[in-house]
């Protein structure tokens, strides 16, 4: 679902077939702030991981790893589109 779903809005960092089971990264090809998303997210009580070190600006990843479901993947996707209207 997130992969589809980065796709759908963005774009994955990993190129197709070698994305992560665990873990999304996505590129930030819309170039919005992320910092910014971060924050808004958090006040939700949701997270997000910022990219590091060269692609620090660059990406943001949604880990699904654990005890992690579908709905918790639906409700902070969800938030994005709300947070940056999409």
């Amino acid at each position: 679902y997130t992969i589809e779903w980065a796709n759908q809005h963005f774009k994955t960092f990993a190129a197709p077939g070698f994305e992560s089971l665990t873990l999304t990264t996505i590129e930030n090809n819309k170039g919005i702030n992320i910092k910014d998303l971060k924050e808004k997210l958090e006040a939700r009580g949701l997270l997000i991981g910022s990219g590091y070190g060269k692609i620090k600006d660059k990406t943001f990843r949604i880990a699904h790893m654990g005890e992690l479901t579908l709905d918790d993947m639906m409700e902070v996707t969800g938030a994005i589109e709300d947070i940056l209207k999409l």
